[in-house]
């Protein structure tokens, strides 16, 4: 068995983080281990275990679940608020091998495979198309968290190495602030796509006993 979570923070009517779990297949080398997960009671918000143990979330994907369905209950709900001028972010994490990845990035060409990030680029910029009036740039910034450091993936052979800071914002609150970081502004979808594709070049991975490319 393995999972895992991703938060989403957007200013909503109960302005909250909201918290999904999702389950991935179970891969060849553990085709024949027991099943953790109890999938004769698949709730829509409760992941429920084997032995009677269960979880709350606010959406509990089981392995059947499409790309498009996460990106259609969880992502485009968040798109539109940045749409509409506010601050949002999606977070993905899990232990290694849990199918992070997968969620967030897919495979970028297969319409049906194709994770939140390709996703995310191509509603932006279709909703700028549809609406000439909306003001809506999008810059791209590529950084990996490798070992606790911050790696700069559009820029890595810079001087300055890239770090995060925590200071202040406008209205005295904690924010989080990344310095000696490249941001690029991205003409299009396929401008986009070129861009990060260059940086997912730069990711540093080992192997692990999870996953042969662990970008831990």
């Amino acid at each position: 068995f393995s999972a895992h979570l991703f938060r989403t923070m957007s200013p909503d009517a109960q302005n909250r983080i909201y918290v999904y779990v999702r389950v991935r297949p179970r891969n060849a080398r553990e085709k024949n281990s027991d099943l953790v997960v109890d999938y004769d009671m698949q709730d829509p918000k409760v992941l429920h275990l084997k032995g009677g143990k269960k979880y709350g979330f606010d959406g509990a994907f089981y392995d059947s679940v499409t790309q498009k369905q996460v990106f259609s209950n969880c992502i485009l709900p968040i798109l539109k608020n940045v749409a509409d001028g506010y601050q949002s972010a999606m977070l993905c994490y899990g232990q290694t091998g849990s199918g992070k990845t997968h969620t967030m990035r897919g495979k970028d060409h297969d319409k049906d495979l194709k994770g939140v990030i390709p996703r995310v680029a191509d509603w932006l910029f279709d909703r700028k198309k549809e609406d000439p009036s909306l003001h809506m740039e999008v810059d791209l910034s590529y950084i990996q968290l490798y070992l606790g450091k911050p790696r700069d993936l559009l820029n890595p052979k810079s001087d300055k190495a890239p770090d995060f800071v925590i200071d202040k914002d406008k209205k005295g609150e904690d924010e989080l602030k990344f310095v000696n970081v490249e941001k690029v502004r991205c003409k299009s979808y396929m401008d986009f796509m070129h861009k990060s594709d260059g940086a997912e070049k730069y990711k540093v991975v080992r192997a692990t006993a999870m996953n042969p490319e662990s970008s831990r």
